[in-house]
């Protein structure tokens, strides 16, 4: 057998989750500072819009930025459609757990006003649409029992892999890289 030294670099690759870590640490460190961001002007707590779709392209270009690093660095440039899904949606959970530490922090010590401060805001927000205003203080009470720091952490997560899950399922598509079959 001839020794390949593609094959033989793609071997001495650390692993798909030490990569998908990494990966997945440094999208959530950019989310982190997109928040930071959104914090200081604020707009972390204002309705999502725009505002949320950048928070959106951020996670799709960093899964599709380090999945097609990770396909050309450490697998010799080919990758299938499974296993960029799979890369994909690990890197989205390494990240919402990032994001999510971020928030738990902002939300518990950095600023605990901010789940009422968010909630005024979605107050008026409803109010300013026509909501009657007991319906609009219900909701309020509603969200003031799922908006506590160890909630945002963990829904963080839990949306980060939802949506990591969707976009990486349309990404994966694009990245993806098949070997020849006669090579």
């Amino acid at each position: 057998m001839e020794n390949n030294p593609q094959t033989t670099e793609v071997n001495k690759g650390d692993s798909f989750w030490m990569n998908a870590l990494y990966a997945g640490v440094i999208v959530g460190i950019v989310l982190i500072i997109y928040n930071l961001i959104l914090y200081m002007t604020d707009l972390i707590y204002k309705p999502i819009g725009f505002i949320g779709f950048l928070q959106f392209a951020i996670l799709i270009l960093g899964i599709v930025w380090a999945t097609i690093n990770y396909r050309n660095q450490k697998l010799g440039g080919y990758i299938s459609y499974g296993k960029s899904l799979g890369y994909g949606v690990i890197i989205s959970v390494f990240s919402g757990i990032v994001v999510g530490l971020f928030m738990f922090i902002l939300y518990e010590f950095i600023d605990p006003d901010l789940t009422s401060k968010s909630i005024k805001a979605l107050e008026e927000k409803l109010l300013n649409q026509g909501m009657d205003a007991e319906q609009v203080r219900v909701m309020a009470q509603a969200q003031e029992k799922f908006r506590t720091p160890i909630l945002t952490f963990v829904f963080t997560i839990i949306g980060f892999a939802f949506w990591g899950t969707i976009l990486t399922l349309i990404s994966s598509a694009f990245t993806k890289k098949d070997k020849p079959i006669f090579q």
